[in-house]
């Protein structure tokens, strides 16, 4: 499935947050729907990422069991109570997560249905995050 993202303004980021085997098939997808990509295996950094108020994020992507202290359960309900207006779409499902900003697709799943959601999200939510701070001229 390839689909470009028709908007006026870039869609800016995906970051996508999934085990090592996974990951570069996930990035693969989610770049032929014309979106940049910050891939991390570890939800401790993308958490770091995406709170920096410089990026631009039009979605994040996230395999809800990752290794570590802190797993994609955690990172998005964290994420999606902080910035309600970035879409997310949590892989794996877990059952209690209902935010109004989340997506999430249960196992079995396919990187179809992944693109599927984030175009569903991205659309349902169209502003993201956007940078907090200007970059200095």
């Amino acid at each position: 499935m390839t689909r470009s993202m028709d908007t006026p303004e870039a869609p800016g980021t995906a970051v996508i947050v999934f085990e090592a085997l996974m990951l570069q098939r996930m990035m693969t997808a989610v770049r032929s729907l014309g979106l940049q990509v910050e891939a991390f295996h570890d939800a401790d950094k993308a958490m770091e990422y995406v709170q920096h108020p410089q990026t631009s994020i039009g979605v994040v992507i996230a395999c809800a069991t990752l290794p570590g202290v802190m797993n994609g359960v955690d990172l998005t309900t964290t994420l999606s109570r902080a910035y309600p207006t970035l879409p997310f779409v949590l892989v794996d499902h877990y059952e209690g997560l209902v935010e109004s900003n989340v997506m999430c697709l249960d196992k079995p799943w396919t990187l179809e249905q992944v693109e599927e959601h984030v175009l569903t999200m991205m659309a349902k939510l169209p502003r993201g995050k956007r940078p907090t701070v200007e970059p200095a001229a």
